[in-house]
This record gives structure tokens, C-alpha cells and sequence, in this order.
């Protein structure tokens, strides 16, 4: 197989995964449409590298065929749009992007045109072995000028925002930067100097290896890393360009001792990159480890300021005034202490959910697991909160199981698991609907269902309260995650991502619904049943 038709197929492969690439990015999109914008720019490079790979794959030196896949090449002008929409979603700077789209598509649009129909852009198409370049038309200098003005903007919007930032951000910005740089210095380089020094083009499909590895590379950051772990993308993207440059030498070298030196070297960078991309990627997951705990120990901080220190200033209040006047008689004991008892529960569920969590983390939660009869457990928690429904004038309500649909339920319904840590879900979700509730009622209900013979309880807690919308259910159960946001209500954001770990530790379900803010709020947890033994 002679060197034009090996080009062309790699140049075929590139296009493929280029497409691929583009589709995933699609798919991933949903209402994100930076990754739309770059998903696009990679279709548009799909396209560029295929009709690279046909000028190759079908060169004829007597075919006029051959010199209009030549001239196709030129809608990789297309390709810069896109991608400059891109970087104008990522830098948020979304002033005048329909006009600047259209300025943009407007000037590829006339210059792909003359390249298609006249011989103004490409004046003509020859084999040089082993490459194949044109000689430039009078206009060829305006689409030349098109591909600076894109990078050079590319750029500027890049660096606004780097000048902008600080901190994480600015660091990652300095590497992105850098990594754009070196893939658009690479297509300045071949498809504007080169050709504007010597008069012809012959480098071209350079480019085209170049846009599969940056696609492909800010798809695995952005799919994978988030976008950005920008030192992985920068390093991967040195060492794929280094990888392509021995590969090209390799193929076309015509000496035996050519072949054993270059394909001595590819096989050394291949091992040795690898070895480096490994070494980068370990050290990124260590410094996000870091950073995470950072936020972990954040967090933490924030909830015992803010969480323990309130409870603690009100029970320091309520003892002064018992000093001051529990011996003129002016002062109700029952209620105060009733207070304190309330208060201090508060603060001890907030100290075992810090414990709890921890223990999560660390994946050595215990439980002590034994028969226990949730009818009474349920009733016990519910008359404990009723001092603090009638405080907020709210009726707290126990419905319990009365009967299924063909019969009398037993008044004792058994449940296999630890009673305190269960008793610790409930409590939260009881204590969460009255504080979210300002008037009307909290219900918790029990009842039975069946599902593939497997008998289950169903306790629901509901309420007429705020309610919430889709958005806020679908982050309730995850770490830190608060539902709507009331600076009256106090809470660390951590009971129901520990209630969720407990009851899917016990084999069951829980989950929340809701029609909408200020329609009220449904908690409902799915448990195995086990009959008395």
C-alpha cells in the first residue's frame, strides 16, 4: 500500500472517532450548550479530516475529481465558529453571540464558496511527494487571515478570564491556555505561515490529526474531570502530538535504518507517555482528594458554628432566666424544661449525625439488628415531637396500619434491623416536616404493601407544608444538600443523606415527593416486613 493510501485511511479512522466524539458530546449535552457548541466544532472537524483522508485515498494526478476534494478541505473553516461559541459559554460572555455567530458563519460561508466554485482560494492541486498542496489563489490571503482572527479571539477570550480569576480557576485557566495555544499555534503554523512563506500548501492535514486529540482530550475532561483538569489535558495533548509527529516520520521514511531508528522511538515515547499521563492523572486524584477533605473539614466547620452554637445560647438562656426567676414562682419548670429537653435533642441529633457521617466515610457503620415492633416505635417518636407541633400549632398526626385490602392486621408488625438507627430516619423526617410546616398538619402513616410476593411497610410522612420543586428532590439525599433554603430554619444538610445510607443498609427504599412549592411534601420509606418469630 503506497504512502497516499496509508494517509488516507488514518485520515478515515480520525474522521470516524471525530464523529464519535461529536455524537457523545451531543448526547451528554441536555441543556449544557457549551458542550452542543463543541460537540458541533468536533462534527465540523469530522468532516475536515475525511475530506483530508479522500484527497489522499483518491489522489489521481489526471482526475479533476481530485483537485475538488482538495478544495473541500477548506470548509474546515467551519470547524471555528463553533469553537469560538464554545469559549465564549465557557468564559459566560454571552453579549451579542447571535450577532458574533453570525459574523462568523457569514465569513466561512463566502470563503468556503470561492473555494468550492472558483480558483481564487486554491489556483491549483499537484503531488509533491509525499504530499499533496496547492498554489494559492488572490483571495487565498483572506482565508488565511480568517483562521488568525479566530485563534487570535479564541485566545482573548481565555485570557480576559484568566486576568479575571483567581485562585483553582486561574491556575486551571493558565494550563488551558497553554494547551489551547500549542493546537492552534499548530494550525497557524500549517495553514497560515507555511503557506504564506512559501506559496503553497502542503501541510494541511496536519491539523486534522491535531483536532482529534484536543476533541478528544476536552471530552475526556469534561465527561470525565469535569472540565478542567487542565494539567492532564495539557500533558495527554504533548505527548499525542509528539506520539503523531514520530508516527508520520516512521511512515514516510524510506531508509531501513530510518525505519529502525524512528519506529525505535515511537515505541520509547508510546511506553514513556504513558508512564507520564499515569503519573499526571495519579497526582491530579491526589490533589482533589486534598481539596475535597478541604471542603469536608469546610463544611464541618461551618455546621458546628453555625448549628451547635445557636442550641447551646438558647440553653444558656434558659438557665439564666431560671436563676433570675424560678424563685419568684414566675416561671412554668415543665415548659422550660421541656425547652431544654427539645433543644438538647436537637443538638444531639446534630452530634450524632457528624458521628454518623464520619463513620459513613470511613465505611465502618455498625448495626445492631433484631426483631422490634415499628407500630410502637413509630408512636413513641410521634409523641415526643408533639410538644413541638403544638408549639407551631400544627396537628401531628400517627395513622397506623389498620388493615390491608383482604384483612385485619395484627396490632404488633414486626421489622428485622437496628431500632435506634431507624428510629434516628424517623425522627429527621418527622423533625424536617414540622420545621418546613408552618400551619395545617404532619401525618406519618403506616401501612402494608406487596410487591413480588415479598410483603413490605410502607411508612410515608407528609405534610402541608412548603413543598418543593423537581429540581430540590432530586439533590435531598446528597451530602450537605438542604431543601428550600429559610435562614429561620436550622439545619447541617447531612440527615437525609444518613437516612437514605441507613435504610439502604436495612435492604430498603426511601425517597421523597412533592406537587410544588406550598403543596406540601411526602417522605416515604419502603421496608422488608418479618413476621414474629
Amino acid at each position: 500500500m503506497d504512502i497516499l493510501k496509508l494517509r488516507g485511511i488514518s485520515l478515515f479512522v480520525i474522521a470516524f472517532c471525530l464523529l464519535i466524539l461529536a455524537l457523545i458530546l451531543w448526547q451528554r449535552a441536555e441543556k449544557d450548550k457549551a458542550k452542543i457548541w463543541l460537540g458541533s466544532s468536533a462534527f465540523f472537524s469530522a468532516l475536515y479530516a475525511f475530506f483530508c483522508g479522500g484527497t489522499y485515498f483518491f489522489w489521481n494526478t489526471n482526475s479533476i475529481a481530485s483537485i475538488y476534494w482538495y478544495r473541500t478541505t477548506w470548509l474546515g473553516v467551519f470547524v471555528l465558529p463553533p469553537f469560538i461559541i464554545f469559549t465564549y459559554y465557557f468564559v459566560q460572555n454571552l453579549k451579542y453571540l447571535k450577532i458574533k455567530a453570525f459574523l462568523l458563519y457569514l465569513w466561512a460561508a463566502i470563503i468556503s464558496y470561492f473555494a468550492l466554485t472558483t480558483d481564487l482560494i486554491v489556483k491549483f492541486v499537484y503531488f509533491k511527494y509525499p504530499n499533496i498542496s496547492s498554489l494559492a489563489g488572490k483571495l487565498d490571503f483572506l482565508g488565511r487571515l480568517y483562521i488568525s482572527f479566530c485563534i487570535v479571539l479564541i485566545l482573548i477570550n481565555l485570557l480576559k478570564e484568566y486576568f479575571k480569576s483567581s485562585g483553582l480557576k486561574k491556575l486551571q485557566l493558565q494550563y488551558f491556555i497553554a494547551g489551547v495555544a500549542i493546537f492552534l499555534i499548530t494550525g497557524i503554523i500549517a495553514t497560515a505561515i507555511i503557506p504564506a512563506i512559501i506559496g503553497e500548501s502542503p501541510y494541511y492535514d496536519i491539523t486534522a490529526y491535531a483536532s482529534f486529540f484536543w476533541f478528544g482530550l476536552t471530552t475526556m475532561a469534561i465527561l470525565k474531570y469535569h472540565f478542567l483538569n487542565i494539567k492532564i489535558i495539557t500533558t495527554q495533548l504533548l505527548i499525542f502530538i509528539l506520539w503523531t509527529v514520530t508516527l508520520i516520520n516512521f511512515i514516510t521514511e524510506e531508509s531501513f535504518r530510518g525505519y529502525l531508528l524512528t519506529g525505535g522511538s515511537l515505541i520509547f515515547m508510546i511506553i514513556g507517555g504513558i508512564l507520564l499521563i499515569r503519573s499526571v492523572i495519579k497526582e491530579i486524584a491526589q490533589r482533589e482528594q486534598i481539596e475535597k477533605l478541604s471542603m469536608y473539614k469546610s463544611e464541618l466547620l461551618s455546621i458546628v458554628a453555625h448549628q451547635i452554637k445557636n442550641p447551646l445560647i438558647v440553653i444558656k438562656g434558659y438557665i439564666s432566666l431560671v436563676d433570675n426567676k424560678v424563685g419568684g414562682g414566675e416561671i412554668d419548670l415543665k415548659d422550660f424544661f421541656q425547652k431544654v429537653k427539645v433543644i438538647s435533642g436537637k443538638l444531639l441529633d446534630l452530634l450524632n449525625n457528624l458521628l454518623d457521617l464520619s463513620r459513613i466515610e470511613e465505611d465502618r457503620m455498625h448495626y445492631e439488628f433484631s426483631m422490634f415492633e415499628i407500630n410502637k416505635v413509630l408512636k413513641e417518636i410521634v409523641d415526643d415531637f408533639q410538644f413541638i407541633a403544638r408549639r407551631k400549632c400544627l396537628d401531628l398526626i400517627f395513622e397506623p396500619v389498620q388493615q390491608s385490602q383482604t384483612e385485619l392486621v395484627s396490632e404488633k408488625f414486626w421489622i428485622k434491623g437496628d431500632d435506634l438507627k431507624l428510629s434516628q430516619v424517623f425522627r429527621n423526617l418527622i423533625d424536617n416536616a414540622i420545621k418546613y410546616t408552618d400551619k395545617g398538619w404532619v401525618k406519618v402513616n403506616l401501612q402494608l404493601t406487596t410487591d413480588n410476593q415479598q410483603q413490605n411497610v410502607l411508612i410515608t410522612v407528609s405534610d402541608s407544608g412548603k413543598g418543593m420543586p423537581k429540581e430540590i428532590i432530586n439533590k435531598l439525599f446528597q451530602k450537605f444538600s438542604r431543601g428550600i433554603e429559610d435562614e429561620r430554619i436550622l439545619g447541617s444538610g447531612l440527615g437525609l443523606y444518613i437516612s437514605k445510607r441507613i435504610i439502604e443498609d436495612h435492604k430498603g427504599k426511601i425517597w421523597a415527593e412533592s406537587e410544588g412549592r406550598d403543596k406540601g411534601s411526602k417522605f416515604i420509606v419502603l421496608l422488608p416486613e418479618f413476621k414474629e418469630e
